[in-house]
């Protein structure tokens, strides 16, 4: 891993784009296998049954395509716990006292909890780092 990678902070943004890719590359591959959803808007309930069925040797996806289409639903679903786990682990961290008032206060301003969340740990750093230069803090 490069420094730079290393460097990158966690952005709710680039886990959204990551998701959105994944179910891009799904809904591409399947059109180019013939198979289009059609009874009703994708990612929704049914249509998420449906890519499941997808997955199961009832499938009506060739045995290569199947194998293939696994590993990107297996991706998809990957990313969507991970984000569902970071999410709970950001409400956690948000309930910290010395963060908990700054994400109340910033979450009126319907900011979603992860940028009051980060907002709120970018002000606290912020105060450290002139406190410990000896600065006056508001």
């Amino acid at each position: 891993m490069t420094s730079s990678a290393a460097a990158k902070p966690f952005n709710g943004k680039s886990s959204q784009r990551e998701i959105l890719k994944s179910r891009h590359y799904i809904l591409k591959f399947l059109a180019r296998q013939g198979f289009v959803f059609r009874e009703g808007t994708n990612w929704c309930t049914p249509h998420l049954r449906w890519l499941q069925h997808l997955t199961t040797e009832q499938s009506p996806l060739a045995a290569a395509d199947r194998l293939v289409f696994r590993e990107y639903h297996a991706l998809l679903e990957y990313k969507l716990q991970r984000r569902d786990a970071l999410d709970q682990q950001i409400e956690q961290l948000a309930l910290l006292p010395a963060l908990a008032p700054m994400v109340f206060v910033y979450g009126k301003d319907e900011m979603t909890l992860l940028s009051a969340t980060q907002m709120a740990a970018l002000t606290t750093i912020t105060r450290a780092i002139k406190t410990a230069a000896g600065e006056k803090t508001e």
